[in-house]
């Protein structure tokens, strides 16, 4: 038997660029901010050549950024007539369903591996068992291309299906964290928004879209908005090598963590309290009563972790759109909020 193990390194690497855009039809020209993440992930066999595969994985998200910068773009509307040009729309095609193509990879290449080696089986297997050779390579080989051209050909339908000037010339329908249309001051050479009533970090019920890249956080606690120190700073993993960081002071830090404990003890002794006088109203074979006991302890400690996390968190973090790199945050203290460029608070 081989023992394989490996140390895996994960890095992330945001940006944000300024797009100029003129419109199709009316040749308004606008600008707007397109920020992406670039992830990539490698690993060192036996934790062999880890410095290497560190620095290839920021290689490597670096590459996967600027492919992205390079490809992909926003539904940002004329300001003028709200068209949309096709070049933005296809761009935005771009960035839906990423996911698609790695999983349509990693399916057909098990099929193609599970082929190979039942074949093999058979190969080696019975005499009378050598008809189900051509099944194994033939058909398993048959299947898993199948799979990988149907998942490819979902993807194509999926984002053809995008369409947002189907009702032109009315406003289209922007997805959530479309960032806005800027225009720019000839004799000044400033930008300003195109729709100044509009604020740019908004949402329902104090809920903020933020963008990671475009968007930016006040170096204040988030929850007193005294100094903020980056040691104590609060971090929420959003996906692969991506990191949400909240600015938080030293008090807040430590009140947070004392919260964090009360919330898990009081949680995880009253499930766990609950739980066992029912299990033992119910159950009354002592074996079945022990192990579903010590599987109930389990569950309490992972819920109990969960809930006191939650409720001891700076701010409730939802992800909105992954593949933008946008989540939705509702932070405990009504006054702090997201910031951009071009935000209403610092205009």
């Amino acid at each position: 038997m081989v023992l394989y193990f490996g140390q895996r390194f994960e890095s992330a690497t945001a940006a944000v660029q300024l797009v100029d855009v003129e419109c199709e039809k009316c040749r308004t020209r606008y600008f707007f901010e397109l920020a992406r993440v670039g992830t990539a992930s490698t690993s060192a066999p036996y934790g062999l050549g880890s410095e290497s595969a560190e620095a290839s994985a920021a290689t490597y998200s670096l590459d996967d950024l600027i492919d992205r910068m390079s490809n992909e773009a926003e539904l940002v509307p004329c300001p003028s007539c709200h068209w949309i040009n096709e070049a933005l729309v296809d761009g935005y095609r771009q960035s839906r369903y990423r996911f698609v193509l790695p999983l349509a990879i990693v399916i057909a290449t098990a099929g193609l591996a599970a082929s190979i080696i039942g074949a093999l089986f058979v190969v080696n297997g019975p005499q009378p068992d050598r008809w189900m050779l051509p099944w194994f390579l033939v058909g398993g080989s048959t299947v898993s291309i199948a799979i990988f051209a149907v998942l490819m050909f979902s993807r194509a339908l999926a984002r053809k299906r995008i369409q947002p000037n189907r009702h032109f010339p009315g406003p289209p329908r922007v997805p959530v964290g479309t960032p806005p249309a800027l225009l720019l001051d000839e004799a000044t050479q400033t930008f300003r928004l195109a729709d100044e009533s509009k604020p740019v970090a908004t949402g329902d019920c104090e809920w903020y879209e933020f963008q990671i890249g475009r968007h930016q956080l006040p170096d204040v606690c988030c929850q007193c908005m005294n100094p903020s120190d980056e040691k104590y700073a609060y971090e929420r993993i959003i996906g692969p090598a991506v990191k949400l960081k909240l600015p938080r002071c030293q008090s807040c830090a430590r009140a947070a963590k004392f919260e964090y404990l009360k919330l898990w003890l009081g949680s995880f002794l009253g499930v766990l309290l609950i739980g066992a006088g029912l299990l033992i109203a119910i159950i009354h074979d002592d074996l079945i009563l022990w192990i579903l006991a010590v599987c109930h302890a389990l569950l309490s400690l992972g819920f109990a972790a969960w809930f006191a996390s939650s409720r001891s968190a700076p701010a409730r973090v939802a992800v909105a759109v992954l593949s933008r790199g946008i989540v939705r945050l509702k932070f405990r203290h009504p006054e702090y909020r997201p910031l951009t460029m071009w935000s209403d608070v610092e205009r």
